[in-house]
């Protein structure tokens, strides 16, 4: 499978003679391939936090009885079409796609060049072995890999019910442990996915502040309808 990913950063290669632009065109294309996956988590992001006043007022009501609030959740979310595993769709299929581009980049047949550079990196070695032998200046894609995780999984969990912040500070330490211990192309490529995924999500947001998906007063309706039956 990893020759996959280097068939096609070799494919990109061949129009652009750069590596590095070439890892930065296969972030692009890996996020356009899941792009409908993450729009389908922005809209359970946006939706759960439309929904965050009703689940407050729900949690206050059964304080006492966690299985009628659970209910009563499943009930709410049912209603507006909340689907809880969409939020954790984009990171379930990007893990396989990363573990590819991790082994693809660790393979010598990747490249056709014996020194693939990229702004005065050699995009074959991990960068501590540049910052142990040419300076900490060289850290940049590490630094910037814990600082584009941290950023990106806090936009992306942001109206999560659950509590993700111990999540989001693993896998941020764990990518960049990953980034600083492996070959830079794959730092290179993970910073670039992690702005396009911000990025992407700035744009949605703003798209949804004109198309409001869940206006209030129907969410207010749709309460009092629920609380009338029971």
């Amino acid at each position: 499978m990893k020759d996959i990913v280097i068939n096609i950063v070799n494919f990109f290669y061949g129009f652009t003679g750069n590596y590095g632009i070439s890892i930065i065109l296969l972030a692009v294309l890996v996020r356009l391939i899941i792009l409908p996956f993450n729009i389908s988590s922005m809209k359970f992001t946006h939706l759960t936090k439309k929904l965050n006043p009703q689940m407050e007022e729900i949690k206050r009501k059964y304080k006492d009885d966690k299985e009628k609030q659970n209910q009563a959740t499943v009930e709410l979310w049912q209603e507006h079409k909340v689907n809880p595993l969409s939020g954790c769709l984009p990171m379930l299929i990007q893990m396989p796609i990363l573990i590819l581009v991790i082994r693809a980049m660790q393979d010598p047949s990747l490249y056709q060049v014996a020194e693939p550079m990229f702004f005065g990196l050699n995009l074959t070695i991990p960068d501590e072995v540049y910052a142990w032998n040419y300076g900490m200046q060289y850290l940049v894609l590490p630094v910037l890999s814990v600082i584009t995780t941290y950023f990106s999984s806090k936009i992306m969990s942001a109206g999560n019910p659950q509590n993700m912040g111990t999540m989001n500070i693993v896998m941020t330490l764990m990518m960049g442990w990953i980034t600083l211990r492996f070959p830079a192309g794959l730092a290179l490529y993970w910073v670039v996915g992690n702005l396009l995924q911000m990025s992407q999500h700035v744009v949605f947001n703003k798209f949804m502040e004109k198309e409001e998906l869940l206006p209030a007063e129907g969410v207010i309706k749709s309460e009092k309808k629920r609380n009338k039956k029971r």
